[in-house]
């Protein structure tokens, strides 16, 4: 198996698991923890709901452009960072765009 799949297949593991665990208070071991989210309980259930729908949709997006770059043999490198980084780009500036209206 190729190790971007491996790594993507690691990745929604990981995601599925915070969105089965999602924390319930606000603590320094785990969680979307930034200045905002910290702020008040009400924000804290906010951003980490939406962060672990987020985290899932992305993983799974993932796993599919690496499988199918893996049949057709396409160069992932390239697309599996953009999507990995851009995602999570994307994640942080939406939940902390709408922390700012809680």
């Amino acid at each position: 198996m190729d190790k971007y799949f491996k790594t993507s297949l690691v990745l929604l593991t990981i995601s599925l698991l915070y969105l089965k665990n999602i924390p319930k208070s606000i603590n320094s071991t785990y969680g979307y923890r930034t200045p905002q989210s910290i702020d008040s309980q009400l924000k804290w259930n906010y951003a980490n709901n939406t962060a672990s729908k987020f985290f899932v949709l992305e993983s799974f997006i993932l796993v599919i452009f690496t499988a199918i770059c893996k049949i057709y043999k396409f160069n992932l490198v390239k697309i599996f960072y953009f999507i990995a980084v851009g995602g999570l780009i994307f994640i942080v500036l939406f939940i902390e765009l709408n922390l700012t209206k809680i």
